[in-house]
C-alpha cells in the first residue's frame, strides 16, 4: 500500500510487489487481527485443537477441517449449543489467553461483541484486570520475530495454557461442546521441544516456555 501511494514507484512494480507480498494461500503470520480471533476461538472451545496456529498450507489443516466438521455434527445430535460451550468462564479464559498471546487490540471490538450474543458481560475493567495479573509470553509479529508457525511447533495454544494453568488452576483447554479436555494441567503435543526464554522477543515465561513434559 505504501509503495502503491509512491509516485516515484511505477504500476509494474506495484503489481509486482502486490504477487509477491502473499505467494501462497493463509492469513498473515503475525499475531493480527485474524490470528489472534482464531487462536481465541480455539480456547473459547469453538475450535478443535490447533485451529488457531496450524498453518493453512499444511495436511493437518485438512485433516482438522474434516474432523471439525464430524464434531459439529456429533454437537448436533446431543443438541450442544454454542451458548453451552462459551461461558463466562470460557471468555475468562480467553481473556487470559488474550493477555498471555499478546492479540490483536482488536480482540477488545470482537470478544465483547462475541460475549454479549452469549449474554456474558465483558468489558475492559475486566479485561484490565486480567492483563494486571497476566504477563505477556508470546511476542509475536509485528511485537516480536517470531509468527504464528513458530507458536505451532511450540506446541501452540494448548502449551501456552498450560503454562497459565500453573498459576490459574481453572485455566482449562475445553474442547467443541463446552467440555474440559481433562486433567489439572494440558498436555501438548510431546514432540514438541520447548523454546527458552528470551529477553524482549520471541517466547519467554521466566526460564522457558516449556511445551514438551
Amino acid at each position: 500500500m505504501i509503495q502503491g501511494a509512491n509516485p516515484n514507484v511505477s504500476d509494474a512494480d506495484s503489481e509486482q510487489i502486490e504477487r509477491s507480498a502473499c505467494p501462497t494461500c493463509g492469513s498473515c503470520s503475525g499475531m493480527y487481527t485474524a490470528n489472534s480471533m482464531n487462536c481465541l476461538t480455539e480456547v473459547l472451545g469453538m475450535g478443535l485443537k490447533g485451529n488457531g496456529t496450524i498453518p493453512a498450507v499444511y495436511s493437518e489443516r485438512i485433516k482438522l477441517a474434516k474432523h471439525a466438521g464430524m464434531k459439529v455434527m456429533e454437537m448436533y445430535e446431543k443438541n450442544i449449543r454454542p451458548r453451552d460451550i462459551m461461558t463466562k468462564e470460557a471468555f475468562m479464559n480467553a481473556l487470559t489467553m488474550d493477555m498471555a498471546l499478546g492479540c490483536s487490540t482488536n480482540s477488545m471490538l470482537h470478544l465483547p461483541a462475541i460475549a454479549h450474543e452469549a449474554g456474558v458481560e465483558l468489558n475492559v475493567d475486566i479485561a484490565n484486570e486480567i492483563s494486571a495479573r497476566t504477563p505477556n509470553l508470546c511476542h509475536l509479529a509485528p511485537a516480536g520475530p517470531t509468527y504464528i508457525e513458530d507458536l505451532n511447533e511450540a506446541g501452540g495454544i494448548y502449551a501456552v495454557m498450560k503454562d497459565r494453568g500453573r498459576e490459574y488452576k481453572g485455566l482449562r483447554q475445553q474442547e467443541p461442546g463446552g467440555y474440559p479436555s481433562g486433567g489439572e494441567s494440558l498436555q501438548p503435543d510431546r514432540r514438541h521441544c520447548h523454546i527458552k526464554g528470551q529477553s524482549g522477543t520471541g517466547f519467554r515465561s521466566g526460564e522457558a516456555l516449556r511445551c514438551c513434559t
